[in-house]
């Protein structure tokens, strides 16, 4: 990244500080993302036959999700593991945000982070490396989306990545929270993110959680070891969903 007015910024991880609650005067503590009240969860079964299993894992690939964010396409690999032949992915509608480079490939590092749950509706300043906030007033998305806005200097930093962490759970394993999207935003600018109900899932080799990817077959000019097509799984009127690998079309479909 460079640094206006002469050479390269030297890049140093930001130390995360406790963002203060303004709707309850509170420090929230460091921890997972979990919600003070109710909040929508979710739950993808991914089915795989045994015969299907032995050639995916030749293959070296791994289940990859990838979370939809109003207004963007998919960018990142949110949750990648190694496939078995029942798979339950679980989670809960609880983010934070994160700072990172202004990067375009590879696998996002992480500078800076909200403590807890963002707030919903509600703005975040992110200045002297590390987010205050939430914040309310005209500035403030509406209901459901998250807004952040990047007041560090361009003479330190011409842009910066922001986008927006999720926990999982993975066949019972609790996952940290992972990025789930990611924009580039210039100095004194901001972004909004907006979840949406609707994740991709595929298969691929080479991919871990936090990378950067493009959806496939989108993908399929970048140079990728293997790779089936992306399905996309979208949770409407309902919190649960089951899909099966059908080898006839390389892809996850709905199960009967």
């Amino acid at each position: 990244m460079k640094q206006k007015g002469g050479g390269r910024a030297a890049l140093r991880p930001f130390v995360s500080r406790p963002t203060v609650d303004r709707r309850e005067g509170r420090l929230p503590e460091y921890g997972p993302l979990i919600s003070g009240g109710p909040v929508p969860s979710y739950t993808l079964q991914l089915m795989i036959s045994a015969q299907d299993l032995t050639t995916l894992r030749q293959a070296g690939e791994s289940i990859v999700i990838a979370r939809a964010f109003s207004g963007s396409s998919p960018n990142v690999a949110w949750v990648s593991f190694a496939p078995f032949s029942s798979n339950t992915v679980t989670w809960d509608d609880a983010y934070g945000l994160f700072a990172s480079p202004a990067q375009s490939s590879g696998t996002i590092q992480i500078l800076s982070q909200t403590s807890g749950t963002a707030a919903s509706g509600m703005y975040y300043n992110f200045a002297d490396a590390s987010f205050s906030g939430p914040f309310s007033g005209a500035s403030a998305p509406g209901a459901g989306s998250f807004r952040v806005f990047n007041q560090m200097p361009s003479s330190q930093y011409t842009a910066l990545g922001f986008g927006m962490l999720q926990s999982a759970t993975v066949n019972g394993s609790a996952l940290p929270a992972r990025p789930a999207n990611l924009d580039i935003v210039p100095a004194m600018q901001f972004s909004t993110f907006t979840p949406l109900n609707t994740v991709y899932v595929w298969l691929q080799s080479g991919v871990s959680s936090g990378d950067i990817v493009t959806l496939p077959p989108l993908s399929m000019g970048a140079a990728l070891a293997v790779s089936s097509r992306a399905t996309k799984v979208q949770f409407s009127g309902t919190s649960s969903l089951s899909y099966v690998y059908e080898s006839s079309v390389g892809a996850f479909v709905p199960a009967n």
